[in-house]
């Protein structure tokens, strides 16, 4: 089993009652594999990018492996790199990791597979699309307009050293997200006399409020936004990880060569390792998270796992977060933090 590969399960923190699934009824769903789904994220930048040739193999490659486990989702393929959505069963998603590895050993050796096994078939893609791209996340950055990620990348922050940082005072958090995803949960920094030092400037949370990531570097230029990264730590996080490479990577190379941004001093730049998504595999009571978050899958969006699971009735522990509906309709102004579809 691949080395990188982060784990977790859907059904974790259920009762004991509905984990062991006791009734008749419960035994026959459990018989037919109604639980027996796996969902695969991941993500692998390339540099240097792949030749047409390379890339054109990657693409049949990937598509046949795919088929070949029966696996289901999207595969984001470009000469930059790989960006996968996939569900099948344990076995097959984890064999795909390792074919990955064996396919490519030098590029993969160090990619990060985050599985969310015990979810219900109901939640699996309906067939395997493999989707041939410029960008994996579309900033407008192609080509030689995309500062190298090995060399300007954020400092990757695992999620125990991250959730320090966002404790800290000084410090601006970017959700790189697009704002309707923001609007249902995000993650509330402590206030003054939350652990953060009396006179200090508390952490603040922005949102650049995009309905695309192309709208990001236009935001990153705002004078306004310049100066509230004066003199501060840089935090970026997103849903899996994938869309701050790009950002944090931007604001770096700015960094060194915009005099306007060299002079901010900004004291850092650090994004997530592994996203929310892994957040959530450290901090299934949410930690500093609060709402649900939303997901490119048919789970559309999720609490934290233990909070998830007072939702369905799974755990009694009065000592964990509250259930809270961040979100809004856009039209009664209710509480409300569903999507479906293109209805964002």
């Amino acid at each position: 089993m691949p080395s990188k590969i982060v784990q977790s399960s859907a059904i974790e923190f259920y009762d004991e009652q509905i984990k062991q699934k006791k009734s008749e009824k419960e035994e026959q769903v459990r018989a037919q594999d109604k639980f027996a789904l796996t969902l695969l994220l991941f993500y692998q930048y390339i540099e240097p990018i792949w030749d047409e040739k390379t890339y054109n193999f990657m693409l049949t490659r990937l598509q046949k492996v795919g088929q070949d486990l029966q696996l289901t989702g999207r595969m984001r393929v470009a000469r930059e790199g790989v960006n996968c959505t996939l569900t099948g069963s344990h076995e097959s998603i984890v064999e795909y990791c390792r074919t990955l590895k064996r396919l490519r050993p030098t590029e993969f050796s160090e990619t990060e597979f985050k599985l969310t096994s015990d979810l219900p078939q109901a939640q699996k893609f309906p067939n395997l699309k493999v989707f041939k791209v410029v960008e994996l996340v579309h900033y407008g950055l192609e080509g030689s307009k995309a500062p190298p990620i090995a060399k300007f990348s954020g400092t990757h922050l695992e999620p125990q050293d991250y959730h320090k940082k966002l404790g800290e005072s000084n410090t601006v958090i970017i959700d790189v997200r697009n704002h309707y995803e923001a609007a249902i949960g995000r993650f509330v920094p402590p206030k003054e006399g939350e652990g953060v030092k009396q006179g200090q400037p508390p952490p603040k949370w922005l949102d650049p409020k995009m309905r695309k990531s192309t709208e990001f570097p236009a935001w990153l230029d705002r004078p306004d936004i310049k100066e509230e990264m004066k003199g501060k730590q840089v935090l970026m996080y997103c849903t899996g990880g994938i869309r701050c490479e790009r950002a944090s990577a931007l604001l770096k190379y700015k960094m060194e060569t915009d005099p306007e941004i060299k002079d901010l001093g900004i004291q850092g730049v650090y994004q997530l390792q592994g996203g929310i998504d892994k957040y959530f595999k450290q901090f299934p009571d949410g930690g500093y998270w609060k709402g649900k978050n939303y997901v490119f899958d048919k789970r559309f969006a999720h609490a934290p796992p233990k909070i998830d699971g007072e939702l369905h009735g799974k755990v009694d522990d009065s000592s964990s977060n509250n259930v809270e509906i961040m979100g809004q309709c856009e039209a009664c102004q209710k509480p409300w933090d569903m999507y479906r579809g293109k209805r964002r």
